[in-house]
């Protein structure tokens, strides 16, 4: 990858949220070691690809995360996938209901 970003989910110390993601990290150009993909459609009934790999990043260190792919270049080396179809799964995103 040319350029890559992820977060990470923490425990949230204050105990107020399941799971919030932390700011984006900067890996740079950097080297997809393992990861996987939901393919799906976002709100705005957009492609949504969501995403978690691990990568090594322009240091040379392992991390691994939820990935950000509208940050994401593609580099000259080209990432190896492997489509796999389960239907009828239909994966989305959508605002809860908790009112």
């Amino acid at each position: 990858m040319a350029a890559l970003q992820y977060c990470v989910a923490p425990p949230d110390p204050r105990k107020q949220a399941i799971i919030a993601y932390g700011p984006p990290i900067d890996a740079g150009a950097a080297y997809l070691i393992f990861g996987n993909a939901t393919l799906g459609v976002c709100l705005a009934g957009k492609p949504l690809v969501h995403c978690h790999a691990v990568i090594r990043d322009a240091d040379g260190r392992m991390r691994g995360g939820h990935i950000l792919t509208k940050s994401c270049v593609i580099g000259p080396v080209p990432v190896s996938v492997l489509v796999i179809r389960v239907s009828p799964f239909i994966f989305g995103n959508r605002l809860p209901n908790w009112t």
